[in-house]
């Protein structure tokens, strides 16, 4: 990445590890695949065509990754089974799901024709996918129970249904006339109506496919008498078995054994709700701008393998705008997008519902539409180069929680591009001139910009500034309305057409360009519909006459007199909870708490702390240490463990901000401002929205004795957590002791951190001065 003053917007980025050893199984469901399947003709109530172009599309799964040791599916779904010890990616949840998901769409456009020859391929496939975690063998074992008992009951009810709307129901009648029975009488309907013995359908139908690799011998090659060489390799073999999780099953299979594990028993019954738990997926923080952000991977081969030009090929960029443009013509909710060379960013607008907020729903299926659009595109634009294997794309999805933080990630992007291709333009030139790639990397080591454009101009008569503006620029992809005047009399009226997508290739740096499209990321009017757009729609009564309430503070310098503040109420004002109104800010409010409980804290993260505790856990024992604290005269105890509940409350937008982070403080002290009044925006406003902003301003300015006292605490929990990793891990943090020294505001705070360097003291060699 290029080094710019942008570079902070990377703190909103989220650590999704799934921790070891917890098992990893990627689930993909086909997109809407019930229309297109009609658009496709598929047979029903199963078509072995479609089914087998899954199963080869998983297979390749299983040898593109070898991580991926085991894989079930049936119908538009399968699941992919990671091996317990796999560091795939580091085992981030996002990178893991996204990669799988693209190949797998990328496959299956590939495939498309070998499988349906004559059957054009008219929409691009998409799929959504999940990472589930399990602790234990017994619950993959359980969970792979549920899907193939899920696959039966399924293909029993369609082949009933559609046998009924074959005979002349409606496919509303034939669903009625199901409606409550069982598996006999389906089995007997199947039978005595239409003379089908259901255990005589495909083992395919009824059972699904399950995929493992397993060693067989395979010729290498042969010797000159024509005599083969054969060696054992571990190939991908598609099974349809009665009962996948089952014991007798499973612990015959030697590779499942080593890499997962054992079946002790077999399963009975399993109902899908005891899987509700594992399936639970995280929402995006309301009211902030989703970025869903694509990375071609090993780009670097794929470009060599393609032959693509350097340092810049725009046949392969202009097929990226026109995946880019499809994508936002598929889904309106994307309001925006930019991309340079193999990466692509997509904004959704701030008041996006689209699939909840689930990030794995719209991560995957954004990948997994411009895999498959880029496959199937390839020859409009590299018509003479054929497509030797299937791209994919790793993706994440972050959130902004303002315009001008989202604006300073689109410019951090552009930056980027400018850099790179600079650096670029200078590298594979000097390589044409007959340089090493060695060679020329040391020669460019250390160079400035101005220093790179006078090489190119001096050695290669290149004006770079000249260079096509795609290069230099990117592409940004957008909507925009187009109008016509009609002529009525003397007059005319302006009748607006359809918006249409286009790219154009500008500076988003500046904001020349977003005042000449001030739609793109304006807040009014993207919120229109709703003064609280992620939540309900419910109407807002008008307010009465307002009365005063006195709200305690403290001044700075006061030496601990307290003085009043007033606050703006309503009459009217219910308690949190007692309407409906309030009830969805409350749970709002509360869901975008969320990520303070899963975000980690990223001091501990930079120490390599396995499994660190996040900022609720530092905040609650802070909270308990005002509680348990002993009394000191003018300190109001209640008041300390509330500025303790929310002194970083703003953090669960704008994430752990870390003085290594490079951040200077009055910057990090406004985003979480910003984050803040956002926040109190969820809420619904109002008192206790008054009383958190009170709260966490007279902690952030030191202004009265609570907050002396909590800024100890918060030192004083930091230490004592500090103290606790070195005993649980064997490390010495001695940095977290000595940027604390003496800076203690309280003889509390004093005489605990006293206390805990004692002890620390007492367990460490001594070392010397």
């Amino acid at each position: 990445m290029a080094n710019s003053k942008y570079e902070y917007v990377k703190s909103y980025e989220l650590v999704d590890e799934v921790r070891p050893p917890d098992i990893i199984v990627v689930r993909i469901d086909g997109c809407d695949f019930h229309r297109f399947s009609e658009v496709h003709e598929f047979d029903r109530p199963n078509d072995e065509r479609a089914l087998n172009l899954m199963n080869a599309c998983a297979t390749s799964v299983l040898d593109e990754y070898p991580d991926v040791v085991f894989a079930y599916g049936f119908s538009d779904e399968y699941s992919f089974v990671f091996k317990k010890t796999t560091k795939f990616y580091q085992r981030r949840a996002s990178k893991v799901l996204s990669l799988v998901v693209s190949f797998f769409a990328s496959v299956y456009a590939t495939k498309w024709k070998e499988f349906f020859p004559k059957v054009e391929l008219r929409n691009p496939p998409s799929f959504h996918a999940r990472t589930i975690c399990f602790a234990t063998i017994e619950f993959l074992q359980a969970y792979l129970a549920w899907r193939q008992s899920e696959c039966h009951i399924n293909n029993q009810h369609n082949t009933c249904l559609w046998m009924l709307v074959r005979c002349g129901k409606s496919e509303k009648e034939a669903q009625e006339f199901l409606k409550g029975t069982q598996k006999q009488e389906k089995n007997e309907l199947l039978f005595q109506q239409f003379g089908i013995n259901y255990k005589n359908l495909p083992k395919i139908f009824r059972q699904g496919s399950c995929i493992f690799k397993t060693e067989v011998e395979d010729i290498v090659k042969f010797k000159e008498d024509g005599t083969p060489v054969k060696r054992l390799r571990r190939k991908a073999r598609v099974v349809h078995s009665e009962n996948i999780a089952g014991k007798s099953f499973w612990n015959e299979q030697p590779g499942l054994l080593k890499e997962l594990g054992a079946f002790v028993g077999n399963i009975d019954k399993i109902e899908p709700d005891y899987f509700r738990p594992f399936l639970f997926e995280n929402g995006l923080m309301p009211s902030t701008w989703i970025v869903i952000r694509l990375d071609g991977c090993h780009f670097h081969r794929f470009c060599k393998i393609h032959e693509f030009e350097k340092p810049n090929d725009e046949k392969a960029l202009n097929l990226m705008n026109s995946c880019a443009a499809a994508l936002m013509e598929e889904f309106h909710d994307i309001i925006f997008s930019y991309g340079v060379s193999d990466e692509f960013s997509f904004v959704l607008k701030k008041d996006s519902q689209f699939y909840q907020r689930q990030a794995s729903k719209i991560l995957s299926v954004v990948v997994s539409f411009f895999s498959s659009v880029y496959v199937m595109k390839w020859k409009d634009f590299l018509p003479h180069r054929e497509l030797k294997y299937p791209p994919c794309f790793d993706g994440r999805a972050v959130c902004y929680p303002s315009s001008e933080i989202l604006r300073d990630y689109l410019a951090w992007r552009q930056v980027d591009c400018h850099i790179n291709n600079q650096y670029n333009t200078c590298f594979w030139m000097l390589v044409k001139s007959g340089k090493s790639k060695r060679e020329a990397q040391d020669y460019l080591k250390g160079t400035q910009a101005r220093e790179k454009n006078e090489l190119l101009a001096q050695q290669f008569g290149i004006d770079y500034n000249a260079l096509p503006i795609i290069f230099r620029q990117g592409s940004s992809v957008f909507r925009v309305q187009e109008e016509k005047a009609n002529g009525y009399g003397n007059g005319a009226s302006v009748e607006k057409l359809n918006t249409r997508v286009v790219v154009e290739h500008c500076n988003i740096i500046e904001k020349h360009f977003w005042k000449e499209h001030p739609g793109i990321l304006d807040e009014s009017l993207a919120c229109a519909s709703s003064s609280r757009p992620f939540f309900a729609k419910e109407t807002i009564a008008p307010r009465r006459a307002s009365r005063i309430v006195f709200v305690r503070s403290q001044n700075p310098g006061s030496g601990g007199s307290v003085s009043k503040r007033s606050v703006n109420m309503t009459d009217s004002e219910p308690p949190i909870g007692s309407s409906s109104s309030s009830t969805s800010s409350a749970i709002d409010f509360l869901t975008l708490c969320h990520r303070l409980k899963t975000t980690k804290r990223k001091g501990w993260i930079n120490q390599g702390i396995k499994g660190p505790e996040s900022i609720a856990d530092h905040m609650y024992r802070m909270a308990l240490m005002a509680l348990i604290s002993g009394d000191c005269p003018g300190v109001n105890r209640e008041r300390c463990i509330k500025i303790a509940i929310v002194h970083d409350i703003a953090e669960a937008i704008v994430g752990d901000i870390t003085p290594s982070d490079g951040i200077p403080k009055a910057e990090k002290s406004r985003r979480e401002q910003e984050a803040l009044d956002e926040m109190c925006k969820v809420l619904g406003g109002g008192m206790r929205a008054e009383e958190i902003k009170e709260l966490w301003a007279e902690y952030e300015n030191n202004a009265s004795l609570e907050a002396n006292l909590v800024k100890d605490f918060d030192k004083v929990e930091m230490i004592l957590q500090a103290l606790e990793y070195e005993m649980e891990h064997g490390k010495v943090l001695d940095e977290f002791f000595l940027s604390t020294a003496g800076k203690f505001q309280t003889e509390i705070g004093k005489s605990w951190a006293a206390e805990i360097n004692s002890r620390r003291n007492s367990r460490l060699p001594v070392r010397p001065n």
